[in-house]
């Protein structure tokens, strides 16, 4: 179960990737999805795991999707996934 501010960091993190002016990348060094989100957890000293309360299989999951997707589509996919998972 999410807590209120882990929900809240995951809408924050669909907010940045869906207001990017480029497409996320694939790989975590270009920018991927999960690349996006260590950095955010990084710069306040936590696991990304641990800081949107995502577990492993979940953030795997994630970034097989955001690899799977047309580069133009990316962005948007991926902040509406991101969403989802806060609201459960």
């Amino acid at each position: 179960m999410r807590t209120h501010q882990q929900k809240a960091r995951l809408i924050r993190l669909a907010e940045v990737v869906e207001t990017r002016d480029e497409p996320l990348g694939v790989g975590l060094k270009h920018q991927c999805w999960a690349g996006i989100a260590i950095e955010m957890a990084k710069a306040e000293g936590f696991k990304s795991t641990d800081y949107f309360g995502l577990s492993f299989r979940e953030l795997k999951q994630k970034i097989k999707l955001n690899n799977v997707q047309f580069p133009e589509f990316r962005n948007a996919v991926m902040a509406t996934e991101t969403r989802a998972l806060a609201a459960r």
